[in-house]
This record gives structure tokens, C-alpha cells and sequence, in this order.
């Protein structure tokens, strides 16, 4: 239809906003000389390829900063899964967000999708090829075709946020689920 504008949905975790020592940790996905630095190019990233209008699915570990002022200046409607570090910003902005949650099931393009920060071995209906996208272990957790790290320390992501096309992609060159 004519005027009716195109909405997707894209998934990310693990931002770190404002964490100094993620700088030390994740060296090779982050080679910046400091916090802002690398701030401003994830916030350039997530801009470049999300619109006011899109979803984006930010699956925990926002930030090590009580300054939140990062989340007016990102693209999209956001919906939040709870990280480890999270506490605070949603005590503070939740107005922000269009929701949150812990673990959330969606369904994108026909594909079901359960959410969640932390990788799970085993999750709702896996074995009928439900698919599962985390954060957390920031790339040291190897993916597989159906358990995909979307934090932006995959270095397929480029710190950015991804969409399911990308992901399903990627994931072609991903090692089968182990099985149970």
C-alpha cells in the first residue's frame, strides 16, 4: 500500500553504555580509546540502520552509567529483556520502553523466537525448531543455527543492532543445536 511505512523488528544486547572495563574485556569488538567514543559509535550504528518507527528487541546489559540521556538520542520503539545490569535504567526510564520483560516469545516473519538475556541449552518447543536469541556471554559462547548471540560483541554485527534476515544468514554457517 501506498503511504504505509515499512516497520521491522530488530534484536541487539549487551550495549554496556558508559562501561570502562567492557573496553578491556571485549578488546577485539571494541577498540576504542574510551567509554564515549565507543558510546557514540554504537549509538551512530543503531541509528544508520533503525528508523523511529521500527522495533528494536534490546535483550539486557545497558549500561554502567547513571546518565540514561543515550536512550533519547536511539532509533525505534524499544522493547526491553531484562540483563544482569538493568536494575536502575528501567527504576529510572522505563518510560522509555514499550515494555519489558524477562523472557519474551515472539514470532517474526513465521519464525517463534523465545528472548531472553541468558543462553539457554534447551528452551519452548527447540526440538520443533524454535529459534533463541541471547546476549550475555558477549561472543564466548559459540552460537548455533537455533541458540544465536545478537549481543553486539558478535563481530558479525558490527556493533550494531541486527534484523532476522541477517541473523538467519549468519547462521547458516552456525554448527547444528546439540542434541539431547
Amino acid at each position: 500500500k501506498i503511504g504505509v511505512l515499512q516497520m521491522k523488528k530488530f534484536y541487539t544486547s549487551d550495549t554496556h553504555f558508559g562501561h570502562q572495563r567492557i573496553l578491556e574485556f571485549c578488546s577485539s569488538t571494541r577498540p576504542f580509546a574510551n567509554t564515549d567514543e565507543m558510546d557514540e559509535k554504537i549509538i551512530s550504528n543503531w541509528n544508520n540502520k533503525v528508523t523511529k518507527n521500527d522495533i528494536v528487541y534490546h535483550l539486557g546489559d545497558w549500561s554502567f552509567t547513571n546518565n540514561f540521556s543515550f536512550l533519547d538520542r536511539l532509533n525505534g520503539r524499544i522493547i526491553a529483556i531484562r540483563g544482569n545490569h538493568d536494575q536502575k535504567i528501567f527504576k529510572e526510564r522505563s518510560d522509555r520502553f514499550e515494555s519489558i520483560h524477562d523472557i519474551l516469545n515472539v514470532k517474526d516473519d513465521g519464525h517463534h523466537i523465545v528472548l531472553c538475556h541468558y543462553r539457554f541449552y534447551e528452551w519452548y518447543n527447540f526440538r520443533r525448531g524454535f529459534l533463541h536469541f541471547h546476549g550475555h556471554s558477549h561472543n564466548n559462547v559459540p552460537s548455533t543455527k537455533q541458540a544465536i548471540d545478537v549481543g553486539v560483541d558478535n563481530p558479525s554485527w558490527g556493533l550494531a543492532p541486527v534484523c532476522l534476515d541477517e541473523i538467519l544468514m549468519e547462521s547458516k554457517n552456525y554448527p547444528d543445536h546439540p542434541s539431547i
